[in-house]
């Protein structure tokens, strides 16, 4: 297993020996692979209407410039489907830069609980999350084809909307991490989906 020690810096490090209470060590620390996912998760209707508004207004405006005879009114609607198009492609690229701004979740397994400290969604904060070995009684194993994977340990039920996974989310190798979980802390049952 590779060593996710070496992948955190020494102040992401410090950040999450912050949290340690007396007599508790830190046994495995890590972080998700990136914000990428997580953020087009969260706004990918808006990405996807943005893909779509510019696709749609540089649709109308191949038909406009295509046409045969260029009057002044061609060239004002020509123009504003060109600013219209450029303007979906900068919401969108607005938002891919917003998605890569977005930081990684540290995660630390303790010798008495699982820690978690992700970026918040307004990116301006942290949030702090801890689940007490006793707590957890059965983890959600997800395995993605790009190696990573997720570690569900509840579900979180907006009222209006689909469940929001909370846990250890796009995490490298998460099988392994899992194991050691179990290890940790034998009450705990996995189930795995593929």
């Amino acid at each position: 297993m590779m060593n996710m020690q070496e992948l955190l810096t020494r102040e992401e490090r410090n950040r999450l020996s912050e949290r340690l209470l007396p007599g508790e060590r830190i046994l495995w620390q890590g972080k998700s692979c990136c914000g990428w996912r997580m953020m087009a998760a969260r706004e990918w209707k808006g990405m996807l209407f943005a893909v779509f508004f510019a696709a749609a207004w540089g649709w109308g405006l191949y038909i406009i410039a295509s046409a045969s005879v260029w009057t002044e009114e061609t060239l004002f609607t020509l123009a504003v489907m060109g600013m219209c198009c450029l303007s979906g492609f900068i919401v969108f690229g607005f938002l891919a830069i917003n998605a890569g701004r977005t930081g990684a979740s540290l995660y630390a397994l303790t010798n008495m609980r699982l820690l978690t400290l992700e970026p918040s969604t307004d990116g301006k904060g942290v949030l702090f999350r801890q689940w007490n070995g006793g707590e957890i009684r059965k983890i959600r194993l997800i395995s993605y084809r790009n190696g990573t994977g997720d570690l569900v340990f509840r579900y979180l039920f907006p009222p209006n909307g689909k469940p929001e996974p909370l846990g250890w989310l796009s995490l490298p190798e998460a099988e392994a991490v899992c194991e050691q979980i179990t290890c940790v802390f034998p009450g705990v049952s996995v189930s795995r989906f593929p």
